[in-house]
């Protein structure tokens, strides 16, 4: 099962071709565990000084071309960002494990707390696929300043059940990710994007999962599919992602 869920990517490419600037970091978690980071600062200061804490899917890392992409855009926005790899993956050590990329994403947000010195209202946690469950049980445990999910499933059992329809798959996945019992508990406001033909994630699931979330909340339905929306259909994708941030800065004010 984890060699299914979990797909690892080591080592990491060379940020030199982003254009912008990189600074790794290096985190140690409460179970002592090595991880690296990336922390991105906006080309210029705007969107009230949000950090987007961002948590990539089930592969790669935080190096891999979709997610340079976004960076280089929330850069251009105004925003901060600081992207976490799980243990397993990039440079991280330790294997992944579901309580691990839990523990991995605290770890990443106590970091902007206590090291950065930035005020946890100032946190958006952003998360795709499988990095959207993991952001979730993050918000459902901290004070942020917001969620944003992209590509998210209600739980990893429901997900699988869709794909393996004749096997008894919640009897069987050891992993939950149960992102539709914790989503009821961010009280913080919700941004949920969706693309319409995503071939990964059924865009039912992302129905489904807004429809349990308290308000505040919003729901955009995108073009592309389960990795493309940033870049097919950008102007929605990113002006979704503006427009939350603008209204996080006129309840911040």
């Amino acid at each position: 099962e984890d060699s299914l869920l979990y797909l690892p990517k080591k080592g990491l490419r060379s940020a030199d071709s982003m254009n912008i600037a990189v600074e790794q970091v290096s985190l140690t978690t409460p179970d002592n565990v090595h991880l690296v980071a990336w922390s991105i600062p906006a080309a210029k200061q705007g969107t009230a000084n949000f950090w987007l804490l961002y948590f990539h899917g089930n592969g790669g890392n935080i190096s891999s071309r979709m997610s340079i992409e976004r960076y280089k855009t929330f850069c251009m926005m105004g925003v901060n960002t600081f992207a976490v790899d799980y243990r397993g993956y990039g440079l991280s050590d330790g294997t992944p494990s579901e309580l691990g990329l839990y523990t991995d994403a605290l770890t990443a947000f106590n970091y902007l707390i206590t090291v950065r010195h930035v005020p946890s209202h100032k946190i958006i946690l952003i998360g795709h696929s499988l990095g959207a469950a993991v952001a979730t049980d993050l918000a459902a445990k901290v004070d942020a300043g917001g969620l944003i999910v992209d590509g998210a499933f209600t739980s990893a059992p429901s997900l699988g059940q869709g794909q393996y329809p004749f096997l008894p798959v919640d009897a069987m996945m050891k992993n939950r990710f149960d992102s539709i019992s914790k989503i009821r508990r961010v009280e913080e406001p919700k941004l949920f994007l969706h693309a319409l033909h995503d071939e990964v994630v059924p865009f039912e699931q992302g129905e489904l999962l807004f429809a349990a979330a308290n308000e505040p909340k919003m729901f955009i339905e995108t073009g592309g599919r389960h990795n493309t929306p940033h870049t097919a259909d950008s102007v929605r994708f990113y002006g979704a992602i503006m427009e939350f941030l603008a209204r996080g800065k006129r309840l911040n004010e």
